[in-house]
């Protein structure tokens, strides 16, 4: 593993890319779960001809209404490096970098950005999709996310336009661009670009980066009565999320 080191953080980084360990400076204080359970860690299912796809309103209103219930759940998906990492050295930090697949149709790419002077951490997943089915509506669990289990657990805070608001756990972030967990003494504050959705469960920050399937059990959301037409809404093409973690005191 990479073990970096700056004035405001320790950070470990295994060859996978998953991050075992970032630890404050000068005190010390580990903000990570550890190895077990590392942070930056890709999950998903694949949703592979699970999702119905029959069309029409037959069973749409009326006494003919049925409530549609979700598909049995797809396999787990496993992030695997398919070459050795790299690193890059420059005057103002380190960068480590390491391709892989998470299947056969989902080719993946991290880049992640540490710096001599600043205390934050970039990070930049390169997704390339070929018909990629991920998840199911409504279920988020089973949607290609990015996992950031904590060592601690304290007051929630995200933004929102206009103001800051305070949250809890199991409590979806829909418009915001940060969440910060902090127990007053450390915390964590989690940055993205280009994905709405994220929460925290168990003391694990989830960021939800991509859902896709070729069916018709979409909606509102507001009650599991699927779609009278299917779509194909596979994930295809090249995709670039970028996100960054700001480790703290206070």
């Amino acid at each position: 593993p990479l073990i970096f080191t700056n004035s405001y953080y320790t950070a470990t980084i295994r060859p996978d890319g998953a991050i075992t360990s970032i630890r404050l400076q000068p005190s010390g204080d580990e903000l990570l779960a550890g190895n077990v359970t590392p942070a930056n860690v890709l999950a998903g299912r694949d949703s592979t001809g699970l999702g119905p796809t029959h069309e029409g309103t037959f069973d749409i209103g009326g006494s003919g209404w049925k409530k549609w219930e979700p598909s049995v759940r797809g396999p787990q998906l496993n992030w695997e490096p398919s070459d050795v990492p790299c690193l890059f050295h420059s005057p103002i930090g380190t960068s480590f970098v390491v391709n892989g697949i998470l299947s056969a149709v989902i080719q993946v790419s991290l880049r992640v950005n540490f710096y001599d002077a600043l205390p934050r951490i970039d990070l930049e997943w390169t997704l390339d999709f070929d018909h990629a089915s991920i998840g199911h509506f409504f279920d988020d669990d089973t949607k290609l996310r990015v996992q950031w289990p904590l060592a601690f657990s304290g007051k929630i805070s995200h933004d929102i336009a206009f103001g800051v608001i305070d949250t809890r756990d199991e409590r979806p972030f829909l418009p915001a661009s940060w969440t910060d967990i902090s127990d007053g003494l450390k915390g964590l504050a989690y940055f993205h670009q280009g994905t709405i959705k994220h929460w925290v469960s168990g003391n694990t920050l989830s960021n939800l980066f991509a859902w896709g399937e070729h069916t018709d059990a979409i909606g509102n959301r507001l009650d599991y009565v699927r779609w009278p037409k299917c779509f194909d809404q596979r994930l295809n093409g090249k995709h670039t999320i970028r996100t960054a973690v700001l480790p703290h005191a206070g």
